[in-house]
């Protein structure tokens, strides 16, 4: 009996400890960009092959097909009808986003507060 209680409290925090913390960090390398996420594979983008950049303001509208989604968080593969198919590494209730085209990839990436927070050089 006691032993169940502390599994379930332990269950409880994890529970609770994956839906409401976790950060992204995006690391700018000499050569490429490593978004650096909690709780969600790694991502890196090569800067030679990035096509077009654009800042998109707003809601981005969009369906999870594959990753990771909280309160704090959404990341992973999604679809919507302005970008096909997409990744997207971003936090909840934030109305700025980076969208980078990359050949056929499509990257979509925001910051907690300002787009310009979780931002770090490295080289």
């Amino acid at each position: 009996m006691k032993g169940s209680g502390i599994f379930l409290i332990l269950i409880t925090a994890f529970v609770l400890f994956m839906l409401f913390f976790g950060d992204i960090h995006y690391v700018f390398n000499e050569d490429h960009l490593l978004v650096d996420a909690n709780m969600y594979t790694d991502y890196v983008l090569r800067y030679d092959t990035i096509e077009d950049i654009e800042y998109w303001e707003g809601k981005m509208p969009g369906l999870r097909v594959g990753g990771f989604g909280s309160f704090r968080l959404l990341m992973g593969f999604f679809e919507n009808d302005e970008f096909g198919g997409y990744t997207r590494y971003s936090y909840v209730g934030t109305d700025a986003h980076i969208v980078i085209t990359s050949g056929e990839d499509v990257l979509i990436l925001n910051a907690d507060n300002a787009i310009t927070d979780g931002f770090v050089g490295n080289g």
